[in-house]
Parts: C-alpha cells; sequence; structure tokens
C-alpha cells in the first residue's frame, strides 16, 4: 500500500490551546513568573498559516532580540523550503525534477536529499505504504492547487470540463498507477560533492499522450520544517512555546499555564477537532493531555468533494488508485479511518505516519499500533455512514484523554500491556 497527501495543509488541530507540559524534573524549571507570549505568524509558505509562539522574559531587550532573531531565521527556512519543494512554483526544484524525462538527472539541495532519505525510511517503516511519487494520481482526480482557483482551465489530456464535476477514466487510473514507485527515484553523491536526483520510473503512454513521473511531498514537508524550527530553538535555548506548519504539524517545546498534573508532570490541553459534526457547538470532539513532544494529524475532509452523495477524499488508496472508504460494489456506504493523530519524536516521522493510518483498514491500524508505534500515541476517529455517531480508537490511557461530544465514543480500551482492544460495533 502507498499513500498520497495534498500539499496544501489539512488544518485539524484547534488554536486555542496548543501547548505542552514540562516534564522536567521540578529543580530543573526556571522561575517564569516574568514570562510572557510573543507570537509571530505567517502565510508565505506552503500555501498555508505557519505559527511561533514563544514564552520567555520579554520584559528584557536581549530576549525580544533573541526572539526576532528565532522568527527572522524561521522565515528564511520556511520560504528556503518553499523554493524548494513548492508545486506552484516553476521554478522549484520540485517542478524542474517533475518536467524531467524517464532517466534524466539534476543537481539536487540537501534538503531536497534529506527529504528523500527521510520519505525512504518512512516507506521501510510502513511496509511501502508511503510514497510520495503519486503527484499523477493527485492530479489526476483534482486534489492539486490548480482546482483551487475560481475558475478551472483544463490544462491535460485528462482534465475534466469542469474540473471534478465527474470522476476521472479509468484508464488514466490504471496507467497512473504504474509511476507509483519510490524505488525509482534514485538519489546519489553526498554533502561534500553535492546531491544528484535521477528519474528511473519509466513513462506511460495513454490515447498517445506520454506522462512522466512526479513527486510531491505534502505527507512529510511540513514536518520536515517543523524539525528543523524545533532544532532552532533548542540550539537558540528557547524552553517554552511551540511551532505549528500549518495547523496540522507541530513541534511543542515546554508550556505555561499547567492545567493538570500527573506523575509530576505538569501537563496541557490539546484540542483536537472534529472530523464530522457532532452533537455539540464546539469545533473539538477530544482533549488530550500532552507532554514535549512533536505530532501531526491527518483527515479525509477538508480536501474532499461530493458526487451523488459519496464524498472524495484527498487521501487515496494508491492500490486502486482511488480515495480511501469509497463504498464497496455500489452500496453506497462509506467506512473508515476519518481522522488521525499522532503523538512523538520527529514531527516528519509522525506526518507520514499520521496519514498512513488513513490508508488502513481499522484492524490493520490497530495491530500496527500495538505492534509498532508503542512508544508513540494515537488517536483514531472511524466513521460509518450509516450511523449517527463516531467511534475513538486511542492507546493514551484514559486519565490523559477526555471526549467533549457525546456523538463521539470511545470504542477502545488498553490490556495489561498497553495495547489496544477494539471494544466497538461500527467495524465488526
Amino acid at each position: 500500500m502507498r499513500i498520497i497527501k495534498t500539499w496544501t495543509a489539512v488544518l485539524l488541530l484547534c488554536a486555542a490551546v496548543l501547548l505542552s507540559g514540562c516534564t522536567r524534573e521540578q529543580e530543573d524549571v526556571p522561575d517564569t513568573s516574568n514570562f510572557t507570549a510573543r507570537m509571530r505568524h505567517t502565510t508565505e509558505a506552503f500555501g498555508t498559516v505557519s505559527t511561533l509562539r514563544l514564552y520567555e522574559d520579554f520584559s528584557l531587550p536581549e530576549n525580544i532580540a533573541r526572539f526576532e532573531r528565532v522568527w527572522e531565521e524561521t522565515m528564511e527556512i520556511l520560504l528556503e523550503l518553499d523554493s524548494i519543494f513548492s508545486p506552484n512554483l516553476e521554478t522549484s526544484e520540485i517542478s524542474r525534477f517533475n518536467a524531467l524525462t524517464y532517466g534524466e538527472s539534476m543537481a539536487v539541495n540537501h534538503h531536497m536529499a534529506q527529504v528523500i532519505e527521510l520519505s525512504r525510511q518512512a516507506h521501510a517503516d510502513l511496509g511501502g505504504l508511503f510514497d510520495p511519487t503519486v503527484f499523477p494520481l493527485t492530479d489526476l482526480w483534482g486534489f492539486t492547487p490548480r482546482f483551487r482557483v475560481n475558475r478551472f482551465t483544463p490544462r491535460y489530456p485528462y482534465d475534466r470540463t469542469e474540473g471534478r464535476s465527474q470522476l476521472p477514466d479509468p484508464e488514466y487510473v490504471t496507467a497512473f498507477l504504474q509511476l507509483v514507485d519510490l524505488d525509482g527515484i534514485l538519489l546519489s553523491g553526498c554533502e561534500e560533492t553535492g546531491f544528484t536526483l535521477t528519474k528511473a520510473i519509466p513513462p506511460v503512454t495513454v490515447n498517445g499522450h506520454t506522462y512522466q513521473a512526479r513527486l510531491d511531498f505534502g505527507a512529510i514537508l511540513k514536518g520536515y520544517a517543523a524539525d528543523l524550527v524545533h532544532e532552532l530553538l533548542l540550539r537558540e535555548g528557547f524552553e517554552f512555546g511551540y511551532f505549528s506548519c500549518g495547523g496540522s504539524s507541530m513541534a511543542l517545546l515546554r508550556g505555561m499555564d499547567a492545567i493538570r498534573e500527573i506523575d509530576g508532570a505538569s501537563l496541557f490541553e490539546l484540542n483536537l477537532r472534529k472530523p464530522r459534526p457532532g452533537t455539540g457547538h464546539g469545533s473539538s470532539f477530544v482533549t488530550v493531555l500532552v507532554g514535549e513532544t512533536s505530532l501531526s494529524t491527518s483527515g479525509d475532509y477538508d480536501h474532499a468533494f461530493f458526487l451523488d452523495g459519496i464524498r472524495y477524499s484527498h487521501i487515496f488508496d494508491p492500490r486502486i488508485g482511488r480515495p480511501i472508504s469509497l463504498p464497496a460494489d455500489g452500496d453506497g456506504v462509506q467506512h473508515g479511518i476519518a481522522a488521525a493523530t499522532v503523538f512523538g519524536d520527529g514531527a516528519a516521522r509522525v506526518e507520514a505516519l499520521s496519514t498512513a493510518l488513513l490508508v488502513m483498514t481499522l484492524e490493520e491500524a490497530i495491530a500496527f499500533i500495538n505492534n509498532h508505534l508503542q512508544g508513540d500515541q494515537v488517536v483514531l476517529v472511524y466513521v460509518h455512514s450509516g450511523y449517527d455517531f463516531f467511534e475513538v480508537i486511542t492507546n493514551i490511557p484514559s486519565e490523559y484523554i477526555s471526549i467533549l461530544d457525546a456523538a463521539y465514543v470511545l470504542a477502545s480500551q488498553l490490556d495489561n500491556a498497553g495495547n489496544i482492544e477494539y471494544i466497538g460495533s461500527l467495524a465488526r
């Protein structure tokens, strides 16, 4: 299995309280009585909002200067990554690589080389479930940025006249599946001599037109950016606050204004946004108490379209070249994992994981979490279109998680080893 995810962020996290808590020994906690918050945000990179919020004694001019220096370097990181990876820029490295034909090579930046290697690691860890060579399918189904304009203009032979008003021709789906092959993207070189990327995936031809393999790192790039900013914050000595890239990938430092203490750790609330409307008026379905961590959340709803009552999401199952959770045999019933949030080490890593979990069946996801993610915390939401409630499945102990909406029902428990046991009914 492989997955795809579009460039634009899936904004699933509520912005109200987004800070982690202090998990260090009490004697290591500095005097924070004079600490206040400073915040900056930008919309100049990745087509989404990125936010930096830090706490420090900002009555001291040197700390204000340190914050401004960090923000300036953060902007440099974001804009450099955007110039390399944005599919909207014809001059970006990824656009120039996508324009290459089979067998051609080009020199690439060290960030491209690093993201390629991170993608290979995710691909291996997920048994092939993560693969960024999915851009042709993303574009075929209408989930690339060119479809998000006021007036869509067809560009390729496979484009539908009215954009996403009808489904793709199955002939193109079958052909473009052959272009999904991360092993056919060859990276060579090193930091000292420079890196070279080679396109070794054979093209496909449909109705006399030839199509080349193309890359899209939308399922890992925001996490990569969050990791780089996290490293910057630690180097500059900031201990309290967070960086959010698009609201879906975050690096959390220590927090302020603790609301609850468990086992000596001062923890903070993180509210997760509902993937489906519930019974309450709030936008969140659950509160999680978290400490210092990275996190990513992915879902099937913000970037989706409907045809004949069926939801077509930007998350795909490339085994069949179609969006996740589509009805089987024309029965009109959709069911599957609608949202996944992963807390753990490395924002790039958990971003790949959160998207991959959406492609799995619930049984597969639970088995994967139990076997491979026991050091991480996961929250899944399972939906079934024939029912008006939604199931929450998690490996987070009950004292760290609270359901906020009556339409969301806890459908899991933990055994003595901390493994998830499904006790719900929708996936039976």
